[in-house]
């Protein structure tokens, strides 16, 4: 008996713990965006911003939660080689 009380108890609250709202996602402001493009060609590489949907008086809309330095180009490494290999 006295399982069966924490059984139920244990599948409550893994229940209620996935109940929840969508979480927030922190998006970037303009300011934020171009501060870090401005960082990664600083560093002589190429920026990746990474946008999600959002929510704006019903429509979806692309809005920035990340920026991502990337190497300039493809051809950084020669042919064969892999970056371990010199």
């Amino acid at each position: 008996m006295k399982t069966t009380i924490i059984a139920a108890a244990i599948v409550a609250a893994s229940l209620t713990a996935c109940a929840g709202d969508k979480p927030d996602l922190a998006y970037l402001s303009r300011q934020e965006v171009s501060n870090a493009i401005s960082d990664c060609e600083a560093a002589g590489q190429r920026a990746s911003v990474i946008y999600t949907k959002a929510d704006w008086n019903g429509r979806k809309v692309p809005t920035p939660v990340d920026v991502q330095c990337m190497p300039r180009n493809a051809g950084s490494y020669r042919a064969g080689l892999s970056r371990d290999d010199s």
